[in-house]
């Protein structure tokens, strides 16, 4: 069950969605807000079509939404996480970036990609991989993203039924 994003009550009051915007060199276009807001608020990375159904219909049009998570995933605000599914997902980039109460983007952390019905689900308890090679190889990393791969509880609670 998705809740929908209220595009008009949250995008223009964010202060901070708004300097980290202006800091990266980007206009604060209401799309741009809202949806770094709304990646804010999120327990978990989500697609570009989860994120207009976020937005709900008095959100972006689903071609604004995807522009707008590539220039963010582009400026190191979002980052990307692929899923099981092939399709890309998006998070916020950094503590740096909005904190949500719900939700705690200030660590590197491992994700949980379910086989069975695809949901990409932070572990905030796994922190990510320390990359330890040799030094030309260490330098050549940009970075690393661990992906755990199973039946999430959801599913396997389904299954056992």
């Amino acid at each position: 069950m998705h809740q929908q994003f209220d595009v008009a009550k949250r995008a223009g009051r964010n202060p901070d969605a708004r300097d980290l915007l202006r800091a990266s060199s980007l206009r604060c276009t209401g799309p741009r807000l809202a949806v770094l807001t709304m990646l804010a608020e999120q327990q978990r990375p989500l697609t570009c079509s989860d994120a207009t159904r976020q937005l709900g219909p008095t959100g972006c049009d689903p071609a604004t939404v995807y522009r707008t998570l590539v220039t963010l995933a582009d400026v190191g605000l979002a980052r990307i996480v692929n899923g099981v599914d092939g399709k890309t997902h998006y998070e916020l980039a950094s503590a740096d970036a909005v904190v949500s109460a719900d939700h705690d983007h200030t660590h590197q952390h491992a994700h949980f990609v379910c086989v069975t019905c695809t949901t990409v689900t932070c572990l905030a308890a796994i922190s990510s991989v320390e990359i330890c090679a040799d030094d030309a190889w260490a330098r050549a990393a940009a970075n690393a993203q661990m992906q755990l791969h199973g039946v999430c509880p959801e599913c396997e609670l389904i299954g056992n039924e």
